[in-house]
Formats: structure tokens, sequence, C-alpha cells
């Protein structure tokens, strides 16, 4: 590769790393640069690559358990209509709902930030290299 210097480096660097980050936003997660070995097999990378997936479990989870707050609150509310249970018992299940859905927020966020976390982690392993081979 051709050694680019002054600020056509880092005009170059900064077009190829967002060539990367569109890249591994469609779903290239194997990298590799000028011949080296393939970036994925990164002990960073796969270190964070394993976060997100925890992550995107996590977000599973949570939307499982948003699924059932919602059903035990569709039953308090049948049963407070016909006078079944107590009013205690639907605000309760109301509330562990909204839990469950702001849990589930959460979890969500979790996932962009771990993935934001990961495409740095990429891009500053990628640059690192470009910036090794010039110096």
């Amino acid at each position: 590769m051709m050694c680019v210097t002054g600020s056509r480096k880092w005009i170059f660097l900064v077009s190829w790393m967002v060539s990367c980050m569109l890249a591994f936003a469609w779903g290239s997660t194997s990298f590799a640069f000028d011949g080296d070995e393939d970036i994925s097999k990164d002990p960073f990378v796969v270190l964070f690559q394993a976060k997100l997936d925890e992550a995107h479990a996590e977000v599973v989870s949570h939307e499982a358990a948003v699924q059932l707050a919602k059903v035990k609150f569709d039953t308090a509310a049948r049963l407070l209509t016909q006078g079944a249970t107590s009013r205690e018992e639907y605000d309760t299940s109301q509330a562990a709902l909204r839990a469950a859905e702001a849990q589930l927020e959460v979890m969500r966020q979790r996932v962009v930030a771990r993935k934001a976390l990961l495409d740095v982690v990429i891009l500053n392993r990628l640059a690192g290299r470009e910036i090794q081979q010039c110096l």
C-alpha cells in the first residue's frame, strides 16, 4: 500500500474508516488489511463482539419478560372489571409492565452502545495498522 503523508494522510484515513464503517454496518464482519490477518480474529474485536452478542440476548430475554407482563396486566384488567381482583393487584401488574418495558428500552440502548463501541474498536485497530505502516 502506498503511504500517504501530511493532511492527505488524514483525509485518506478518514475516508477509509468511513468505508469500513459502512461495510460493517451492512453486515461485513470480516476485515483484512493489506494481507494482514482477518481483523475479526483480533482479541479485542472478539471480546467486544461477544459483549454485543450478549446484549442482543438480553434484549430477547427482556422482550419475553414484557410479553409475560402484558399477559399478566391484561388478565388483571379483565379480572378487575369482573370484580374478581383488587385494584392493588391491577396497579401492581401495571407497574410491573411499565418496569419491564423500561428495562427492555435500557437493553436496546445497551445494544446500540455496544455496537458503537465495537465499531470504534474495529476502526481503531484498522487505523492503527494503517498508521504503523506509514510511520
